[in-house]
């Protein structure tokens, strides 16, 4: 069995993402102090450390969907981010208190993430598309040409998708 068959079997993914992701599933996390637009916050899960980092990135003013940042978490251990071990519901339900967290400081902001390992992009492909539930005002965008993906405030998600076919069909 791989990584992903385990995570499937482990953590009851058949069913729905937003049923894994609660807040009580969720373990505390610590802030570090936002340096050079970068936020970092830490966690651990059975033993296994992570880290998440949301940063920002220049984009074009004229598209009026500033600030722009970059979300990504891992399991600091290895650098592969994969434990292997189930706990995909706290893992997750940690990393979107953390956005929660982030977009409470950062109002309005557009985030965006890719899946590393071809294995990852459908899981969360579901947590994107099921963010409105998830964390309320925010919708998720998945551009048919890229591994991004995106968080965004509701009222933006036009101007993005329209901004967006620069880059992305």
């Amino acid at each position: 069995m791989n990584i992903y068959e385990e995570i499937r079997k482990n953590s009851g993914l058949e069913e729905s993402i937003t049923d894994l992701i609660k807040k009580e599933n969720a373990v505390p996390f610590k802030s570090l102090e936002a340096e050079w637009g970068f936020y970092t916050y830490s966690f651990t899960v059975n033993g296994s450390k992570f880290e998440a980092e949301i940063g920002g990135v220049d984009v074009d003013n004229d598209a009026h969907i500033i600030p722009f940042h970059v979300f990504k978490f891992e399991d600091t251990a290895d650098g592969d981010g994969m434990t292997g071990k189930g706990n995909v519901d706290k893992v997750f339900s940690t990393a979107v208190e953390i956005l929660k967290d982030f977009l409470r400081k950062n109002p309005k902001s557009v985030v965006a993430f890719s899946a590393y390992e071809r294995g990852r992009h459908a899981l969360y492909q579901r947590f994107v598309r099921d963010i409105g539930s998830i964390i309320p005002g925010y919708v998720g965008f998945i551009p048919t040409s890229t591994s991004n993906m995106f968080i965004i405030p509701k009222e933006k998600l036009e101007k993005f998708k329209e901004y967006s076919k620069k880059f992305y069909k």
